[in-house]
């Protein structure tokens, strides 16, 4: 598997990608398969990443990309919740 590049400074603002860019490339990584899903996953699972977003699609309304990154980030929060479940009952 192919390492995913990943910088999601702890302000938001920092060098390389912007938090909510490195997210939407995580959740690409993972649909096609190129990347480590638990290690991501964890690195996901952070107060300044996944859970540093306030759901008020600022990020969407600016975006020059039309990427929409609250969409990804929401459906970002719900793989990381689902994998989490997932071990806590030990499901694989």
């Amino acid at each position: 598997m192919r390492a995913v590049p990943l910088r999601l400074p702890v302000d938001g603002h920092g060098p390389g990608l912007p938090w909510a860019a490195a997210i939407h490339g995580a959740e690409r990584a993972l649909a096609q398969g190129e990347a480590d899903r638990p290690a991501l996953l964890q690195l996901l699972d952070d107060d300044h990443a996944l859970w540093r977003c306030h759901t008020a699609w600022e990020c969407t309304a600016v975006c020059p990309s039309s990427v929409y990154p609250a969409e990804a980030i929401m459906r970002m929060r719900r793989v990381v919740i689902g994998y989490k479940i997932k071990r806590l009952f030990g499901v694989k």
